[in-house]
């Protein structure tokens, strides 16, 4: 049996492009993770998404750089909302208000509109996405679906296609009936049958407290 010897040269080609793909695969879970974080720490879990020239190192540090200005933001309300109850700003002393869900407000009676973006970070087209409701729950955990109901909320567009490196716009919409009782609320959806869930959190709040 002959073997043949590749040259040198070509070893050190497929070398350097086998090197050049893993850390490019590399770069990629950067970008997602970093992205994921930046989401997770928002209010109401939104974040503006890059455009998909942006290089992928710039990519992770100013999603990085979101990240920690979100959670300093965090911080320092939180520290605001104990100087206050130390002062007897409407709390007992020492004890912080009650915490929020977080994330938009809405009035009873209105539509809470929340514009989302689906990123495709990998080489394979996502195809034939249709969001679905699987809950509304008080930020408590405790069933909503009989105040809210979950086929009231629609989704625009109701399915599509995210290209491989890209994003696409979703828009949800989430009927707040009038008799809606204020408080902390989360709309539990997926992107499919098979696909995570995805939590938005708002508030349902008196007319003088809308904004």
């Amino acid at each position: 049996m002959k073997v043949q010897r590749m040259p040198d040269d070509t070893r050190s080609s497929d070398l350097g492009a086998s090197v050049s793909g893993v850390i490019d695969a590399v770069l990629d879970v950067g970008v997602s993770l970093a992205r994921v974080v930046a989401q997770a720490t928002a209010s109401g879990g939104v974040v503006e998404p890059l455009p998909p020239s942006t290089p992928k190192i710039e990519a992770i540090v100013r999603y990085g750089v979101t990240a920690f200005g979100n959670v300093a933001s965090v911080l320092l309300s939180g520290g605001e909302a104990l100087r206050k109850a130390g002062r007897g700003g409407g709390a007992k002393a020492g004890t912080a208000p009650p915490a929020r869900a977080g994330g938009p407000r809405v009035q009873a009676g209105s539509t809470l509109r929340v514009p989302l973006s689906v990123e495709n970070p990998g080489e394979q087209p996502m195809r034939a996405l249709s969001p679905q409701v699987r809950s509304v729950r008080r930020a408590s955990g405790i069933d909503a679906s009989g105040v809210i109901a979950p086929e009231s909320v629609r989704f625009e567009p109701a399915q599509f296609d995210v290209a491989p490196r890209d994003f696409e716009k979703l828009t949800v919409f989430v009927p707040v009936p009038d008799e809606t009782p204020p408080g902390d609320y989360q709309v539990v959806l997926a992107l499919g049958a098979e696909e995570p869930d995805l939590t938005i959190a708002f508030a349902v709040v008196e007319a003088s407290e809308a904004g």
